[in-house]
């Protein structure tokens, strides 16, 4: 029975006691699976250990920068661009009313 990706990262990190991580080794050796799982635990962590440092103290002085000049205010929308909301019982019912309405001047001519 093979061990679950957890042990096997374990493995990798040399986090397990002596005699499991002898077991471990040991099983990893018989059986291809788990040596390509380790295999891919590997590639993994050599790909995060090559990304460099992020610099954080010119992101710092980035904000401070953008804190210091300020935020440009927003400009404020014009009347024709602002959102109306309705609710969907009114707007049915004012739909219903002109229908009649309209209706009423049609059926009465």
């Amino acid at each position: 029975m093979c061990p679950d990706k957890q042990t096997l990262s374990a493995y990798f990190d040399n986090e397990l006691e002596k005699p499991f991580n002898e077991l471990v080794a040991a099983h990893i050796d018989d059986c291809d699976s788990c040596s390509g799982e380790v295999d891919a635990i590997e590639s993994v962590s050599d790909y995060l250990h090559s990304e460099p440092e992020p610099d954080f103290e010119a992101s710092k002085a980035r904000v401070r920068e953008k804190l210091e000049t300020g935020i440009p205010e927003a400009p404020t929308p014009n009347f024709w661009s602002k959102r109306i909301s309705v609710p969907v019982p009114m707007a049915m019912a004012g739909m219903v009313l002109f229908f009649f309405a309209r209706w009423g001047d049609i059926c009465c001519i």
